[in-house]
């Protein structure tokens, strides 16, 4: 797993060459916490917030709320960057555990640590 670098001032994401390549980012709020794994098949809008079109789009969405159930959304095929994600490149192998993880954790009441998924 490798951390790529953006700079904001740079928009480093929108020129990163990300065709084909399998990212892995998290993303956190007041009342989830979401994990994502996708495929990068275009890139949208390489202008701030950047837009990608994705295969293999997965997002693990866990509520913070401990009576609701962590739930995988899937069929998804956009996703617009927010300035302060964090996306590291991903093998396929590393791609294929995580997913499996989802798919585990779905469906569970659990919470996971911030970089639970990052080695």
């Amino acid at each position: 797993m490798e951390k790529l670098l953006n700079i904001l001032k740079y928009n480093t994401y929108g020129l990163y060459p990300m065709i084909n390549k399998h990212i892995y980012m998290e993303r956190h709020d007041l009342n989830n916490d979401m994990y994502f794994i996708f495929q990068v098949k275009s890139i949208l809008s390489e202008k701030l917030p950047v837009k990608y079109e994705c295969n293999r789009l997965y997002i693990l969405e866990i509520p913070k709320d401990k009576n609701k159930k962590a739930y995988v959304h899937d069929n998804l095929c956009k996703l617009e960057l927010l300035n302060n994600d964090t996306l590291y490149q991903i093998s396929l192998d590393e791609y294929l555990g995580i997913f499996k993880s989802f798919v585990e954790l779905s469906g569970s009441k659990i919470k996971l640590n911030k970089g639970f998924f990052i080695v």
